[in-house]
């Protein structure tokens, strides 16, 4: 929980892993639809992963990262998530390959609709 720039974590059911993927997901706490509390929910995601362990070459293993990151943006995309910002860096180390970054997406909460424009002239006859 957010309020303002003081942020309230409660460790209640923490999860040590060795080694996750974590997602936060931050909601801003609305009264109307263009009224927005100074005051933030946010829920984090820690999923475990194994390491295996496999032999590639350098350009398999940064094709592989590569394919991931591409599968995983398609899936927010199913999602109808606006991506914003995507800072993911691709990067090969002595014996590893890792994809390490930041992806921030925007999910619609509204439908669109069209906008009919009236006429001034229109709108004053009506009213008369």
């Amino acid at each position: 929980m957010q309020f303002l720039d003081y942020r309230f974590t409660p460790n209640l059911f923490l999860q040590r892993y060795a080694h996750y993927d974590e997602k936060t997901f931050i909601q801003e706490l609305r009264l109307t639809e263009n009224f927005i509390l100074p005051l933030k929910l946010e829920e984090k995601e820690k999923r475990e992963y194994i390491i295996d362990t496999a032999f590639y070459t350098k350009k398999e293993a940064i094709a592989i990262a590569d394919e991931e990151l591409i599968s995983f943006m398609k899936k927010l995309s199913e999602k109808r998530m606006k991506i914003i910002e995507n800072n993911v860096k691709i990067t090969m180390k002595e014996n590893s390959c890792n994809s390490i970054g930041k992806i921030v997406v925007l999910d619609e909460i509204g439908i669109q609709s069209p906008v009919v424009m009236q006429d001034l002239k229109e709108r004053t006859l009506a009213n008369e």
